[in-house]
C-alpha cells in the first residue's frame, strides 16, 4: 500500500489580507500615516485596518486593549450549535460522527466541555440528525443510526464513547486531535485500499471509523494509565504524559491476521449437528427448551455415530464440556462465597461516633 502524505485540512488556516501587506506601507490618501476616520473605515472594508489603539468597551480600568476572553458558557453554547449543524448536515452518517469525534476532541482541549456535559451535546447531536431526516422518513433518529452504531445497547454505551475524546482533549491539549485525525486518515486509507479486494478486506478489523477512533482515544488514555500504575509500583511518580500511540500500535488496532480457511470435514459437521441438538435440549434464557423423548434419542445416536467416526474428537469434546461445567460451578461458588461475606460484613454493627474517636485516640498515644 502506498503511503500518502498527510495533507493539512482544508479550512484549518485563514487567509488575512493584512500579512501580505509590508510592514512601511502608508494609505495613498494620507501620506503621514494619521489615518482619518473615513481612512480607517475604507481599510476596514477591504480586509487591511490595522488593529484598532483606541480603549474599547471591555477594556481594563488602565485603558489598555487586552483582548476578549471567552467564558466558558459561551464556548459550550458554541460548541452545542456547532455538533447540532453537524447532524443537521449529514443526519446520523458516518461523515457526521468522524466530525463530531474531531469537534469534541478540539473543545475539549480548549477546555470548553467537561465529561458532565456530554448528555447535552450527545441530545443537540441528536436534535440536528433528527431534523435532516423528519422530511425524508418522518420519524426521529435513534440512538443506533445517530452514534453510527447499530444495534446500540444504550445510551450510557454512547455517551461513554464521547466521554473518551472529552477526557482524551482534556489531557492532551496539545496532541489529541492531531492523534485523532492520523487515525481517521490511517483507517480510510485502509478501506480505499481494501476496496473491491475480498483477501484485504478480510485484513481488516470490521467496524466504522467512528468506532476505531474510540478506540485510539481509549489506547492511549489506557498508556497514560499504565503509566502512573508503573510509577507508582517503581516508587517514582510519573509526570508529564504518556507518548502518544505509534504508527504500528494504531495499525494493530485496525487490522486482523487472517486465518487460512479450513474446510470442515465430516466428523466436524457431526459435531456441530450433536452440540446444536443438545442446545435445543437444554434451551436458554431467550430460548424455549425442547424436552422431547425423541430429541434426546437423536442426540445419543449422534454421539455413537461420533464415537464411530472420530473418538478422538469425541472424547476431546467431552472432556472440554465437562471442564466449562466445572469452571462455572467453581464461578458460582466464589460469588456464593463473595455475597456471604459482604453480608455478614453488612449485619455487623457499625461503631459509633464515640468509639470511633477512643479508637483514634488509643492508636495516638505514645507507646510506653
Amino acid at each position: 500500500m502506498v503511503k500518502r502524505p498527510t495533507l493539512a485540512n482544508a479550512g484549518d488556516e485563514e487567509f488575512d489580507p493584512s500579512a501580505e501587506l509590508d510592514s512601511s506601507f502608508v494609505p495613498e490618501g494620507n501620506p503621514e500615516g494619521n489615518d482619518t476616520d473615513q481612512d480607517i473605515a475604507d481599510q476596514e472594508a477591504a480586509g487591511v485596518a490595522p488593529a484598532p489603539t483606541r480603549p474599547t468597551a471591555h477594556a481594563q480600568g488602565n485603558g489598555s486593549n487586552s483582548p476578549r476572553t471567552v467564558s466558558p458558557k459561551a464556548q459550550f453554547n458554541k460548541l452545542k450549535a456547532d455538533v447540532f449543524k453537524l447532524g443537521a448536515l449529514h443526519g446520523g452518517a458516518k461523515t457526521s460522527m468522524i466530525a463530531l469525534a474531531e469537534t469534541v476532541t478540539e473543545a475539549a482541549m480548549e477546555d470548553a466541555i467537561t465529561v458532565e456535559q456530554v448528555p447535552d451535546i450527545y441530545d443537540s447531536f441528536k436534535k440536528g440528525a433528527t431534523k435532516a431526516s423528519v422530511y425524508e422518513d418522518a420519524g426521529e433518529v435513534s440512538d443506533e443510526a445517530a452514534m453510527g452504531m447499530a444495534p446500540a445497547k444504550s445510551i450510557e454505551q454512547q455517551l461513554s464513547k464521547l466521554r473518551q475524546f472529552v477526557i482524551l482533549g482534556n489531557r492532551y491539549q496539545s496532541d489529541a486531535l492531531d492523534l485523532i485525525r492520523k487515525a481517521r486518515n490511517m483507517h480510510i486509507e485502509l478501506l480505499r485500499a481494501a476496496n473491491g479486494d475480498a483477501e484485504v478486506k478480510k485484513g481488516i478489523k470490521p467496524g466504522s471509523t467512528y468506532s476505531v477512533l474510540v478506540d485510539v482515544a481509549r489506547l492511549q488514555l489506557k498508556k497514560q494509565k499504565e503509566a502512573i500504575e508503573a510509577g507508582k509500583k517503581s516508587g517514582v511518580k510519573h509526570v508529564g504524559l504518556a507518548p502518544l500511540a505509534t504508527d504500528t500500535e494504531l495499525r494493530d488496532l485496525m487490522t486482523q491476521e487472517v486465518k487460512e480457511t479450513i474446510e470442515k470435514t465430516g466428523e466436524d459437521y457431526l459435531l456441530d449437528t450433536l452440540n446444536k441438538a443438545k442446545a435445543t435440549y437444554r434451551g436458554s434464557k431467550t430460548r424455549n427448551a425442547i424436552t422431547s423423548d425423541e430429541l434426546a434419542n437423536a442426540i445419543e445416536w449422534l454421539r455413537q455415530a461420533l464415537a464411530k467416526a472420530d473418538p478422538d474428537m469425541l472424547a476431546q469434546h467431552d472432556a472440554e464440556e465437562a471442564k466449562a461445567v466445572a469452571d462455572a460451578q467453581q464461578a458460582a461458588h466464589e460469588k456464593a462465597e463473595r455475597e456471604r461475606l459482604k453480608a455478614e460484613q453488612a449485619a455487623q454493627p457499625k461503631p459509633t461516633k464515640a468509639e470511633r474517636q477512643a479508637a483514634l485516640a488509643e492508636n495516638a498515644q505514645p507507646a510506653a
